[in-house]
């Protein structure tokens, strides 16, 4: 919708800029490509333009300088201000149209694309008189009128004080013979001044140079207007380009953070990775060291049984020795007993003798087997001793 009020409102200043240098004469028509110039130019920057008057142009410029935000409500505010003054430009007081103060007639006037209805040409001249090297304007170029100053009948847009004679050339028509289909009135009664030109047609030159003097202000304001709007453009170019170089510094300190946290993100990710990885060998070694354990909590246990059996087998022993160390003392008894008797010494002594050999025999098999006590003793509290470990 922006798009479409910014083209409406350019072809609207650009058909007024249009009307008013194409009604200038050829000696002031240069102007018209600096109207394309402008032209192009409106349509490549589609610029948008509060008031026409340069005062407001300079307090939309400050404006716009001041108000560093350039927010869509303010811009759409003065485009609604542009279109309402451009309104009640195109419109006068009585409600028509506004015209521009000049206009163009040409003999040929069925063909006059700025004219809508043919006009009827009251006298024309009859012959055309040769062109003055010191004259603006060719006598032969403007049409010649009678001395009762019949009006022509013109539409509203087309007043006869508003008219422009443009250097169109005259074809001559010695049949009488008029462009709109009716006869030309000639009269031959015209004075003729030094010049080669009639009063009326030195008239019409004369009004001609003060609409051209007038015109030429009109350039002139509008060039004020064109320097305005080239000023207010390069404002707003400046400050668009001042907008996107920050812009353009935000997306750079953002591309940076991004960088950062890439690299951020790509150093965390290796991270993982040597954590994972020694989370593996860990829990390898975690697995292997439990076998080892539950090996050795297989082999204590082994041990411990066998050092259960070893100890039975110790007691059993002891309780022999006991056994047969009270049998010796019986016998020993008995022998004393019997040495008592004489009879019975030899055979006591004998059986002492006996005994005695017993006893030694059991004795080394108790220190033997003491001995081998000992030994397992110390191979079970190395092996607590390394469960421990």
């Amino acid at each position: 919708m922006m798009m479409r009020c910014r083209m409406g409102l350019c072809c609207v200043v650009l058909s007024f800029l249009s009307c008013v240098f194409s009604s200038l004469p050829h000696s002031i028509a240069v102007y018209d490509k600096n109207l394309l110039t402008f032209g192009h130019f409106v349509f490549q920057n589609i610029i948008i333009i509060p008031e026409l008057n340069p005062k407001t142009m300079d307090k939309m410029i400050e404006n716009n300088e001041n108000n560093e935000n350039d927010d869509d409500n303010q811009f759409n505010a003065n485009t609604d201000q542009f279109i309402e003054q451009l309104d009640q430009w195109e419109y006068n007081k009585d409600g028509n149209r506004r015209v521009v103060n000049v206009g163009r007639i040409s003999l040929y006037r069925q063909f006059d694309p700025l004219v809508d209805t043919p006009m009827k040409v009251a006298a024309a001249a009859a012959t055309a008189t040769p062109p003055s090297s010191n004259d603006t304007y060719n006598s032969c170029l403007d049409p010649q009128v009678d001395n009762n100053n019949d009006e022509s009948d013109l539409n509203s847009n087309n007043r006869s004080e508003d008219l422009l004679h443009l250097n169109t050339p005259m074809k001559t028509n010695d049949n009488n013979d008029n462009l709109d289909g009716k006869n030309i009135v000639v009269n031959d009664d015209k004075i003729i001044n030094e010049n080669g030109l009639t009063p009326l047609q030195q008239q019409n030159i004369e009004m001609n140079d003060e609409k051209i003097e007038k015109l030429q202000q009109k350039n002139d304001d509008l060039g004020l207007l064109m320097e305005q709007l080239l000023l207010y453009n390069e404002e707003i170019i400046n400050q668009t380009t001042m907008k996107l170089s920050i812009n353009q510094k935000d997306i750079d300190m953002k591309d940076e953070e991004l960088k950062k946290n890439s690299m951020i993100i790509s150093q965390l990710e290796e991270d993982i990775n040597g954590v994972e990885k020694n989370y593996y060998e860990i829990h390898s070694r975690y697995d292997s060291l439990r076998t080892l354990v539950k090996e050795m909590d297989q082999q204590l246990l082994q041990k411990t049984n066998r050092i259960k059996e070893l100890k039975d087998k110790l007691k059993e022993k002891h309780d022999d020795c006991i056994r047969l160390r009270q049998q010796a003392d019986e016998a020993i008894e008995t022998a004393n007993q019997r040495l008592l008797n004489n009879n019975e010494t030899v055979s006591l002594k004998a059986q002492v003798k006996v005994l005695e050999m017993k006893v030694n025999g059991l004795q080394s098999q108790i220190e033997q087997k003491n001995r081998e006590n000992e030994g397992l003793s110390t191979i079970v509290n190395e092996l607590i001793a390394n469960q421990k470990a």
